[in-house]
């Protein structure tokens, strides 16, 4: 195992040094509420194979990566978006494993690849782990691909909503329960065209906000479809809180979404609340129905046995329905989505899973039984780490710290600007943040569910950079 990092008031301690040693897991988290504890658990997991593992807020790791031991870092995706990080780690000494974050998301292929996938970043992954056989085809079609392992495992946040998981949301599930009653859930994702930071926000005819890929048919197609949708949900949100009086309803905007659209839009209704707090589990276990369009929080809703409703209203721009569409009750007016709200309120209607949504399920996510998704991660890079370690060329190593500093200073000023996406508001906004007391509960209700992880623990890294090994 690689030498233990230090604490925070000593960073050059866990400098690389120039001597190969085992090489230590990275495993970076954007956004908290999405990501964190799926991570968490996987950490454990790598700790079980004597693995150690450096968790924490992915805009901190970026920041201090030159001071953290080279590793195999675990992307959150393969986006032209990462490409300069990618470059900084190589050249640091780092491996590159991969994911798609957002890999259950269903867009077409054409699509897929112009927003989701650069060939320079997938040409500089070793490994790559696939949401399902869906996910791998699309990986192994992607520009840049050269043959690099891809494994269908599944994903660790799946693995949460498994049932042996489930009694880690209870808790949480009783608080919501007690404070909204069985409230009404309307989960979005428009955060394309309704960005918390303004200069993130696109549409038809534009290329993305940083005009890294040209637009295409499929895409404004795409774009017009949200820009529609938003339009819709807004205009019925106070027809939904008229015609559910006595019942609290609970907007849950995207991470990335301006929420003062939504507190506009609920205007002087009182039984309306838009908030983003916490893992959407709890809220989905504890609502008695939820409402979406396109939302990838439907699968989990569906893989926690819970009922959702897609509303698909006549006259918008024509889109296949995405996997979450596939896997709920659909309705296509407002009058159809309230009735079937109230059915499913009073218990009428039943879970939206027939033999065919669950044969389509299949085909997309990995892990829904078996082995959890973390255990197969994990069991993937043990072995390919087996008698590896970190290396890379003394004069690389010297250029990817200066080029990871001079990114550092960049982000610094960037962060200046006011409403900018590298600032402290949005980066808060992304990981509000946690100390080790908190990880170190994570891990021992990981261990209670699981009857294993014994030892495991967390310590502190750096600010919101925890190592999670066992001794």
């Amino acid at each position: 195992m690689h030498r233990r990092a230090s604490a925070p008031d000593a960073p050059a301690n866990i400098t690389c040094c120039t001597r190969l040693r085992p090489l230590a897991i990275i495993l970076p988290s954007e956004i908290q509420a999405r990501e964190f504890d799926a991570k968490l658990l996987l950490a454990c997991f790598l700790a079980e194979h004597g693995h150690s593992t450096i968790v924490g807020a992915r805009h901190e790791i970026h920041a201090n990566i030159h001071h953290l031991p080279r590793s195999v870092y675990v992307a959150k995706d393969i986006r032209t978006s990462s490409l300069r990080m990618v470059e900084i780690l190589k050249a640091l000494g780092h491996r590159i494993a991969a994911w798609d974050e957002e890999g259950l998301l269903t867009f077409s292929r054409e699509l897929y690849y112009a927003r989701r996938v650069d060939a320079k970043v997938v040409g500089q992954v070793e490994r790559f782990f696939a949401w399902g056989p869906e996910n791998k085809a699309l990986i192994e079609g992607a520009p840049g691909y050269a043959g690099a392992p891809v494994h269908v495992t599944g994903n660790p946040r799946s693995d949460l909503c498994r049932r042996e998981l489930r009694g880690l949301h209870l808790q949480d599930v009783k608080r919501l329960q007690d404070r909204f009653g069985r409230f009404i859930l309307l989960n979005s994702n428009f955060g394309s065209v309704n960005h918390k930071v303004r200069s993130q926000t696109t549409g038809p005819g534009r290329p993305d906000a940083k005009g890294r890929y040209e637009p295409t048919p499929d895409m404004d197609s795409a774009l017009r479809h949200r820009q529609q949708m938003f339009g819709i949900f807004r205009d019925l949100l106070p027809r939904l809180a008229d015609a559910f009086e006595d019942r609290k309803i609970v907007v849950r905007p995207h991470p990335a979404e301006d929420h003062d659209a939504w507190r506009a839009a609920a205007q002087a209704h009182d039984n309306i609340e838009v908030l983003h707090e916490g893992a959407v589990l709890p809220w989905l276990l504890a609502s008695g129905v939820t409402v979406h369009n396109g939302c990838s929080t439907a699968i989990e809703a569906f893989l926690l046995d819970r009922p959702a409703i897609s509303f698909q209203p006549h006259g918008v721009e024509a889109r296949p329905p995405a996997l979450s569409d596939r896997l709920s009750h659909a309705a296509e007016t407002p009058d159809d989505l309230f009735a079937m709200m109230r059915n499913c309120l009073d218990g009428a209607v039943g879970l939206p899973q027939t033999g065919a949504q669950r044969k389509i399920l299949a085909g997309i996510l990995a892990a829904t039984d078996g082995p959890l998704a973390s255990q197969r991660i994990a069991d993937h890079l043990s072995a390919a780490l087996k008698d590896e370690a970190g290396g890379g060329r003394a004069g690389r190593r010297f250029s990817g710290a200066f080029s990871a500093r001079r990114r550092k200073a960049h982000k610094f000023l960037q962060g200046l600007i006011p409403g900018h996406k590298a600032g402290r508001a949005h980066n808060r906004h992304r990981f509000p943040g946690l100390d080790c007391a908190e990880v170190n509960t994570k891990i021992t209700r990981f261990a209670e569910m699981l009857g294993r992880f014994n030892g495991v623990s967390a310590r502190p890294v750096r600010k919101q950079i925890f190592e999670i090994s066992r001794p």
